[in-house]
């Protein structure tokens, strides 16, 4: 992450997309990418822009740093999905591991054999479970979730974000996109990528006030704006956009029919030449089942019903 984000700098600068950088990524798809910087960081630094974003996954992407030797072997031996970690898992792993909740197995263990006496430490218990949460985010340089789950982390002043990727953007109507950027307004720079001409926004049914259905008769004063996704609204206003050009997802006929339906033309195959050194280590390491590589990503759990999980 050291390329990706310099926290440590005096003056950190505005983040670009590096065309040198544009055609190496391995998974890059061809989209709009929608780039916003509030004004006063746009004013002390736009001159001197040297960083390069990496657009990839969700919301918010990158490693957990764990503070102990034995939260490094747990995150390294004890998981076996390609290095992503749950959030719950990690707290689970703090509360018996910490010297600071030295009684929680065994109040634990009492809900099972002895209810009354866990009865009693119910409320003791739970604040525990709660801190343990918390250190668990907290822990996190990048956390990848919905906009709920940012949401619920702004509010309840968990974890802040630096940069916000909001990936599938044109999926989403336009709360669920302000939702997330509002949730961290000091962000550097904050990112949408996806396409409307491909996947328009997923929208409550403007003629669900028709139904037969009575408990479905409503009348949605914004459903034909909601069909708008937020970052074709702000191209529509003339909002500068950037364009990936090279596909690396389709090749041959499938990737032209896309090209000369939505781009005029304009997206152009990729030609694998094979990847970096550098490139290759990071592959190798997402598709590890036990990664070497020093960190693991977290993962929110996602509640709700109207939520999917990733």
């Amino acid at each position: 992450m050291e390329d990706l984000i310099k926290r440590d700098q005096p003056n950190p600068a505005c983040f670009e997309l590096n065309p040198s950088h544009e055609q190496r990524l391995p998974a890059s798809t061809h989209g709009e990418i929608f780039w916003d910087f509030p004004s006063s960081f746009e004013r002390e630094n736009a001159a001197e822009p040297h960083l390069t974003c990496y657009l990839a996954a969700l919301i918010l992407l990158a490693w957990l740093i764990p503070n102990t030797a034995g939260a490094e072997s747990f995150l390294f031996h004890h998981t076996h999905t390609g290095g992503e970690l749950d959030a719950a898992a990690l707290a689970y792993h703090i509360l018996l591991e910490s010297g600071d909740y030295k009684d929680f197995a065994r109040v634990h263990e009492s809900q099972f054999t002895d209810p009354g006496a866990f009865s009693a430490m119910a409320a003791e218990y739970n604040t525990w479970i709660d801190a343990a949460l918390k250190n668990a985010v907290q822990r996190a340089d990048t956390i990848i979730g919905t906009s709920y789950a940012a949401y619920k982390l702004a509010n309840q002043g968990i974890w802040s974000a630096d940069v916000v990727i909001h990936d599938e953007a044109a999926r989403a109507t336009e709360p669920e996109t302000l939702t997330a950027w509002a949730c961290f307004p000091h962000a550097y720079v904050r990112v949408t990528a996806g396409d409307p001409k491909q996947s328009p926004a997923i929208f409550l049914s403007i003629d669900a006030h028709r139904s037969n259905d009575l408990a479905k008769r409503f009348i949605n004063p914004f459903a034909h704006q909601a069909k708008l996704p937020f970052m074709e609204r702000v191209e529509l206003a003339g909002v500068f956009t950037t364009y990936l050009h090279e596909n690396h997802r389709t090749l041959h006929g499938l990737a032209d029919y896309c090209s000369d339906e939505f781009y005029d033309g304009g997206m152009h195959q990729s030609k694998p030449a094979g990847a970096t050194p550098d490139e290759q280590r990071a592959i190798d390491w997402l598709r590890s089942y036990a990664p070497t590589m020093r960190g693991a990503r977290l993962w929110l759990d996602v509640e709700g019903m109207t939520e999917t999980k990733t």
